[in-house]
């Protein structure tokens, strides 16, 4: 279906091309083209400026009288504005101007459609820019300048998916010149820096350069834009929101209120293409004014993640149809709050399903599976595992009670233990449990039972928790009934009542399920397909969980069971050790810094087993594990293979 995709796509881009009228800012790309070839500024002249007047006459006495905005002098970019100039040079028409915005919007479709084949995407996921409506309408159609920006930043992805140095630069070269087309393509170059590129990153500031032939306007060059950031607003989504509160204050509120919002798509969305998509739309849903075409990345982006809520953001947009219905008819543009207001509410509903629901389009899924591995990391443990053991022992029986006899699902736990000299192995053979010798570090125990594990999901369990009665049969129902979640936790809560344990557990659970990323505390889980994907799970001493996590929520959705469903009870006594409030500091320390480092790359590079974080948490006990790591691999490796 690619090639009959892509095709069809084609000819409707013709189509809408040859029938549709242009959108009236056309008219104000042909103006400011012209008035370079004359030797004039646009960032330094209005349209309405007495001194233009002799202009009016001749190519432009078609086009003057249908620029809007004639108090405004130019607000686009200087590469957009030398595409208008060339356009100009070749005709000063209206059909000239739609052209070049075309091409740039053919570059576009064929990024994009190398994407799908690279990523190995379905045929159909094409089909969501190829034949998007929104795109085939604003730009085929109407003309709109933001595809000179969609083009850029298209091939700008292509490079960075060569995951190369010499070819990040690259991308970045064309991410600066998409933000000469229109500002808002500069929201995504954190998405791309690491420490491996970051030398590399000058070269988004190569097209400033692009500025020279207009700098005599001086103070003026912004002036413009920055005049209608603050008068304008239209579709606004959280704008509209503020405004009530905040008042003139408005634009300084929303401004704020991105920076944090990407800061925390940098932190916790680590695949680059993704972090990028969600970055577009959170400068989208922060502006003052949103016009469908503003849509242009999401929808670009839209075949690679495919998202409901996205999908229903650009399907609402025919609201703005009456708006511009009166504007035709009458000449007067004004905003229909109470129907923007009614279009919204389905965006809003999505939204706040995703989080309990996956908002993917076109997920993968999997089938129901038949068997279940628990891995329990011990090192010194015996008491606790047994409790963990005896919790598990009841939650086994009552799945075996709850599922019918033509649904059954084998249960096999895996002891992995560390090197521990008390009695932990003597309690874990005691329960007939498959005992793995493994290296000492939390996630290299795990990993080593995961490798010699069978079944179709695999639950890590901490050895200082117990499960609840029920919890295993809430997970099966979960994987039998939602096929296309990927990984997740059962949730947790403490076994202090007190209050300050139960905000703890909840603040946990709300992380969680606001990131997708799960704690191993929580008793974190992974269908077995998805793990072999990722390439097994990750061997590190400490931060496997928040690692497998990252890995995972590329793959798929995630599921968190809600914090008064928790499958697990968690002991304080780590916390206890430390005290509360250093335990609490110590444990978001080391999560935002692990983010930090991965996400510039510092963590593969320099420390890909995550040895200095299990150093910095346990301190002296991880220096004793450094002295007997060579000896007790040594041993591993006699013992198990």
């Amino acid at each position: 279906m690619f090639w009959p995709i892509l095709t069809l796509g084609l000819l409707l881009r013709g189509l809408f091309f040859l029938q549709l009228d242009v959108s009236n800012d056309v008219y104000r790309y042909v103006w400011e083209g012209w008035l370079q070839l004359q030797g004039i500024n646009p960032f330094a002249w209005t349209p309405d400026a007495p001194a233009l007047e002799p202009l009016r006459g001749g190519p432009m006495a078609s086009i003057w009288p249908h620029i809007n905005h004639k108090d405004y002098a130019a607000v686009y970019p200087p590469l957009a504005q030398l595409v208008f100039r060339l356009a100009a040079a070749c005709a000063p028409t209206v059909l000239a101007a739609k052209t070049a915005v075309l091409a740039f919007e053919l570059l576009t479709l064929a990024c994009v459609a190398r994407l799908v084949r690279i990523r190995d995407l379905p045929d159909a996921a094409l089909a969501l820019y190829a034949l998007n409506p929104l795109v085939l309408l604003y730009f085929s159609g109407e003309g709109h300048l933001d595809a000179i920006m969609a083009g850029c930043t298209a091939v700008a992805l292509l490079c960075f998916q060569k995951n190369r140095p010499d070819w990040d630069r690259l991308g970045f070269c064309f991410l600066g010149l998409a933000g000469m087309a229109k500002f808002l393509a500069f929201a995504l170059l954190p998405c791309f820096v690491t420490r491996r590129n970051v030398r590399g990153l000058w070269w988004a500031a190569l097209p400033l350069v692009l500025w020279l032939p207009f700098v005599d306007a001086g103070p003026a060059l912004l002036e413009s834009v920055l005049q209608f950031g603050r008068e304008m607003h239209f579709n606004d989504v959280l704008c509209s929101l503020l405004r009530p509160v905040f008042g003139a204050a408005t634009p300084l509120a929303a401004g704020l209120g991105l920076l944090v919002t990407l800061a925390g798509i940098w932190l916790s969305v680590q695949e680059r293409l993704r972090a990028a998509f969600l970055s577009s739309l959170a400068v989208l849903v922060w502006l003052p004014t949103l016009h469908p075409w503003y849509l242009l990345l999401p929808a670009m982006l839209l075949p690679l993640f495919p998202s409901r809520t996205v999908l229903a953001l650009m399907g609402v947009q025919v609201w703005t149809f009456a708006v511009y219905h009166v504007e035709y008819q009458t000449g007067m543009f004004a905003e229909i709050t109470w129907l923007r207001d009614l279009a919204h509410l389905p965006v809003l509903a999505l939204l706040v399903r995703g989080l309990w629901r996956s908002d993917a389009l076109l997920p993968r899924r999997y089938p129901p599976p038949a068997s279940l591995s628990v891995i329990i990391p011990v090192l010194n443990e015996a008491e606790r595992l047994r409790h963990c053991l005896g919790s598990l022992r009841r939650a086994v029986t009552t799945l075996q009670h709850a599922l019918p006899h033509q649904r059954p699902v084998a249960v096999e736990i895996l002891v992995a233990d560390g090197g521990s000299y008390d009695d932990s192995l003597d309690v874990a053979r005691e329960t007939r449990c498959l005992v793995i010798h493994a290296p000492r570090g939390r996630g290299r125990q795990i990993a080593a039972a995961a490798d010699v594990a069978s079944g179709d999901v695999l639950l890590i369990l901490h050895a200082d928790v117990t499960i609840h009665p029920d919890a295993l049969v809430r997970l099966v129902h979960l994987l039998d009934t939602r096929p296309e979640v990927v990984h997740g936790a059962l949730g947790m809560g403490f076994e202090s009542r007190q209050d300050e344990w139960w905000v703890i557990a909840m603040l946990n659970a709300l992380r969680a399920r606001c990131t997708d990323i799960c704690f191993g505390d929580q008793a974190q889980w992974i269908r077995r397909e998805p793990l072999r994907q990722l390439g097994g799970f990750p061997a590190q001493w400490l931060m496997e969980d928040v690692e497998l996590s990252l890995q995972a929520k590329e793959l798929g959705p995630a599921h968190v069971q809600p914090w008064r469903q928790a499958g697990v009870t968690a002991s304080t006594r780590g916390w206890q050790r430390k005290g509360l409030g250093q335990g609490l500091r110590d444990v978001l320390w080391l999560f935002f810094r692990y983010l930090v480092e991965r996400r510039l790359g510092i963590v593969q590079e320099q420390d890909p087993e995550a040895r200095r974080y299990y150093e910095r948490y346990y301190g002296r006990a991880a220096r004793e594990a450094w002295e007997i790591e060579d000896e007790f691999e040594i041993e591993i490796e006699r013992s198990v293979w």
